[in-house]
């Protein structure tokens, strides 16, 4: 059996109560000088090398009384808790859920605003082809074949500088 398990712990009777005895200190068995390492061993790795074992929770603590490390944190943090009245963790949760509430507000707003510009990019891309359709209608009412059709429809000849001249047979007016 274990010793370590089997030892049990007699309560002892303090005699001030705001102090405590230090631990006594843990002594540890000398350092056993390490054997060379051969070149063999090396390259195969076969060889145990001893080495200290790693640190134990105790061994982590600070200051010489090692007990004493973990409890004022502890203290700290209940006496934080302890501060807080009621009234301020109700306001604390009336905060969050009006942030939360912020929050999701702004997500359907955002929502709400793509699905708005989405809508305009369509109507604009609608727009811009029925502006198309439209100025190719007017090209095709202004273009020069239609206008010289036109023009020999009336009796007007072409200029010989911009081909045949177009004469009007109309009356004249002095003028």
């Amino acid at each position: 059996m274990n010793s370590i398990a089997t030892r049990q712990v007699k309560s002892r009777k303090r005699t001030s109560p705001s102090r405590k005895k230090p631990p006594a200190p843990r002594r540890r068995a000398p350092k056993k000088p390490a054997e060379p390492l051969r070149f063999a061993d090396w390259v195969t790795g076969s060889a145990a090398v001893e080495t200290e074992g790693l640190p134990g929770w105790q061994d982590l603590g600070v200051g010489k009384n090692k007990s004493n490390f973990v409890a004022p944190v502890r203290r700290k943090v209940d006496s934080y808790f302890e501060q807080i009245t009621t009234g301020q963790f109700a306001l604390f949760i009336l905060a969050v859920a009006f942030a939360l509430g912020l929050y999701v507000s702004h997500v359907f707003a955002t929502q709400e605003a793509l699905a708005n510009l989405e809508r305009l990019k369509r109507e604009n891309l609608q727009l811009q082809l029925q502006y198309n359709q439209m100025k190719g209608e007017l090209g095709r009412e202004i273009s020069p074949t239609i206008i010289y059709r036109r023009a020999k429809e009336l009796g007007l000849e072409e200029d010989v500088a911009n081909g045949p001249a177009i004469y009007w047979d109309g009356d004249e007016e002095a003028g």
